[in-house]
């Protein structure tokens, strides 16, 4: 399985282009070169989408630190808080393509259990790069005053040639996210388009 350490490390020439002028899509990186692919020992990615929002991450800390506190009383209770609180820490979704086998898989992962139903793919068209806007409001615990948070949040998909299309990942900083997928897109033959751009 690749890592996406070990994927950023590869080093790849993509040419850089403009697609569709009128559309404003901004080419990141292109097919690259036959070569580079087959030099390639791993062909499956693995992915990870999203994990659990922060408030059900500390829920799960809160469980495993009750679950200690009761360990000597309540044996069977602190089972529950622990197993409780280790699923919440452990949650997250992601997606896994193998290229050999030209399958694709959208898992959710709890205590190290990974669910979701393998498909098969034609091709793959290109992954893109979208933004949503996300607005999250916050009150403060004295006051009930409220304040709004405001930010963009780049969001990445993948569309295959049958124009179906899976959530991948998405991050803040839309540079790390390109930095993220450039290897990505190498090792699926694939172009990585910003319509961001």
């Amino acid at each position: 399985m690749f890592s996406l350490h070990s994927l950023r490390s590869l080093r790849v020439l993509c040419v850089c282009e403009l697609k569709n002028q009128k559309g404003g899509y901004l080419c990141i990186s292109t097919k690259p070169d036959a070569g580079i692919f087959n030099q390639m020992k791993e062909t499956k990615i693995d992915m990870k989408a999203e994990s659990l929002p922060w408030q059900a991450k500390f829920l799960g800390v809160l469980f495993v630190l009750a679950a200690v506190a009761v360990m000597i009383s309540y044996w069977w209770l602190s089972i529950l808080l622990i197993v409780a609180g280790v699923t919440l820490l452990t949650g997250y979704s992601g997606t896994e393509i193998d290229v050999v086998s030209k399958t694709f898989r959208e898992y959710h992962s709890y205590l190290f259990i990974r669910s979701g139903a393998t498909e098969k793919y034609n091709t793959i068209d290109r992954i893109f790069i979208n933004y949503s806007k996300v607005t999250e409001k916050m009150y403060t615990a004295h006051t009930l005053n409220s304040s709004t948070f405001r930010s963009i949040l780049y969001n990445a998909y993948l569309k295959f040639d049958d124009g179906k299309k899976i959530f991948l990942t998405s991050r803040k900083n839309k540079a790390k996210l390109i930095r993220i997928l450039e290897p990505v897109a190498v090792v699926l033959e694939t172009q990585l388009v910003d319509t961001t751009a």
